[in-house]
């Protein structure tokens, strides 16, 4: 048995008809007019697509080199002026190529909006030179009043600090110390003055001295002073190796009158059988000393001693110690001064 279950497709049946055909061409023509026309309206005007409008050209380096010259006096008027008459031609021209170029879009391509703004560019940039020449040329002719003009202020400001110099602080200040300085001896004047005879060593000299000031008729007064360093002579005998034996040579000048002292340096003793601070005396002592068997030599060294202070009293008024002194010169007593 057969059995069948649908028809199979003949050449008749896979064949379209041809009211069928008529549609789908008149829907593609339709298609293809849909798309023509957007394209048209995308590509070639600005009514889908926004319209790229050309960037105006920068003007900053004109605004930049205009305040250079603005410095100078008078040029700068002449260099304001030439730059102007090229900045106002380039931004003329670059504006109306801007402007046109919108409706030149419909009928081109977007290509040449690129084109026509690298052409602007370089009209905008050729002027920039000019102003620059402009400027140089003006530079020489303001640079000679720059000079003069600096001169007399740097002059002024030399001036400036001359006068600062001298503050009147330091000035003040110096000489305050000198006047406290002064005031130490008026308040002295109004003290007591001190006739002040001499310092002295050698006992004979101050008991000489003392005596005058009693014939002067004024009151000698002694008290300790100040060390001081006296040239005397001393006798020296001779150097021993022990203390021991030092001092049985000096007991043996003693015997005879004499007097000494041992001093020691390093390893050794050194004896001197006096010290003497006029020459006088010494060479008396060294010649007792060499009639008793003791040979000595006399030596000069500095030797600091306790020295001896006599004044010839105290008085209250100046006048009257200036007589007292006057007296003591008179008397040839010693170097008296006033204290």
């Amino acid at each position: 048995m057969e059995f069948k279950f649908g028809k199979e497709p003949t050449h008749e049946d896979s064949q379209p008809q041809p009211a069928d055909k008529g549609r789908q061409t008149s829907l593609l023509v339709l298609l293809l007019v849909l798309v023509g026309g957007f394209g048209y309206l995308y590509f070639f005007t600005g009514m889908i697509r926004p319209q790229e409008q050309p960037p105006a050209p920068p003007p900053p380096p004109q605004v930049v080199k205009q305040p250079l010259p603005a410095r100078d006096a008078a040029p700068p008027a002449a260099a304001q002026k030439t730059p102007a008459a090229p900045a106002g031609g380039p931004s003329a021209s670059a504006v109306p190529p801007g402007k046109p170029q919108q409706p030149a879009v419909v009928g081109t391509a977007a290509t040449p909006v690129a084109k026509s703004q690298q052409d602007t560019k370089p009209a905008a940039a050729k002027p920039v030179p000019a102003p620059q020449k402009a400027v140089e040329t003006a530079k020489p002719a303001a640079q000679p009043p720059k000079t003069e003009q600096s001169k007399p202020l740097v002059a002024k400001s030399e001036t400036k600090p001359a006068v600062a110099k001298p503050e009147p602080k330091p000035a003040a200040i110096q000489p305050a110390r000198p006047a406290v300085a002064e005031k130490k001896p008026v308040a002295k004047s109004a003290g007591p003055w001190t006739v002040v005879v001499g310092y002295y060593v050698v006992e004979e000299t101050l008991a000489a001295d003392m005596a005058k000031v009693k014939k002067a008729g004024l009151n000698p007064v002694m008290t300790s002073g100040p060390k001081r360093p006296v040239t005397m002579h001393r006798l020296y005998v001779g150097e021993f190796g022990s203390r021991a034996e030092g001092q049985q040579v000096l007991g043996k000048i003693k015997q005879l009158g004499g007097s000494g002292f041992l001093v020691q340096r390093g390893e050794f003793y050194d004896l001197f059988a006096g010290s003497y601070a006029v020459l006088g005396g010494a060479e008396a002592e060294q010649q007792r000393l060499a009639a008793a068997g003791f040979k000595a030599s006399i030596r000069k060294l500095q030797v600091p001693l306790v020295s001896r202070k006599l004044t010839a009293g105290t008085f209250t008024e100046r006048k009257v110690a200036e007589a007292a002194v006057k007296k003591l010169k008179e008397a040839s007593v010693g170097t008296p001064v006033l204290e």
